[in-house]
């Protein structure tokens, strides 16, 4: 499933930068898989609350950083001279903790390298804590457009005051969006922007 999620996001890429596309944002962890579009399945490493009727262990599906995706979509960045989102659900071995899991997205540029990685500050309680480690920063990067900030979905409730100090141009911000887009996206979020 993720070489094909791959394979189907770097074609949709490819074809956003032909046409004329110069900062490509792809949906959250688009790469590795979310949770099912039934809401049954969801990842679960077995140490959080058991939240959904069928689980899978993201060991198999994660990605390190940098890792294949990113390379895969950096040597696309380069060739078409774009930015690209990379959101996929990333592994780490941290030396105390051992073996955690991140809901991340890096930026891959023109360079063809990863240009800023971050890891979703805020996890959605209910799905996330059965699998998300929690990332501490905010991050951001300089394009030629302008100062871009990353954040992923559920971060949009509280990351919004961490980036007011970076003046940032825009917000990379990839989502799986569960509800009502018309209520968030219409009335909720301007006023969080103001």
């Amino acid at each position: 499933a993720v070489n094909d999620n791959r394979a189907l996001f770097l074609k949709l890429s490819e074809e956003a930068a032909d046409n004329g596309a110069k900062i490509i944002v792809l949906p959250e962890t688009c790469i590795t898989g979310y949770l099912s579009q039934d809401m049954r399945t969801n990842w679960w490493t077995g140490d959080g609350p058991i939240a959904f009727p069928l689980r899978m262990h993201p060991k198999n599906y994660a990605e390190n950083c940098p890792g294949e995706s990113t390379e895969a979509f950096g040597s696309l960045a380069a060739r078409k001279g774009v930015y690209i989102t990379v959101p996929f659900l990333e592994k780490h071995v941290d030396e105390e903790e051992g073996l955690l899991f991140y809901n991340t997205v890096c930026l891959v540029g023109p360079s063809g390298r990863v240009e800023a990685h971050y890891r979703k500050n805020f996890p959605w309680p209910l799905p996330e804590a059965s699998w998300a480690t929690a990332g501490v920063d905010e991050v951001v990067y300089d394009t030629e457009y302008g100062r871009v900030g990353l954040a992923i979905c559920f971060d949009i409730h509280s990351i919004l005051a961490k980036y007011a100090r970076h003046n940032i141009w825009a917000l990379l911000y990839p989502i799986a969006w569960v509800g009502d887009t018309e209520l968030w996206f219409q009335n909720i979020l301007p006023k969080n922007l103001r």
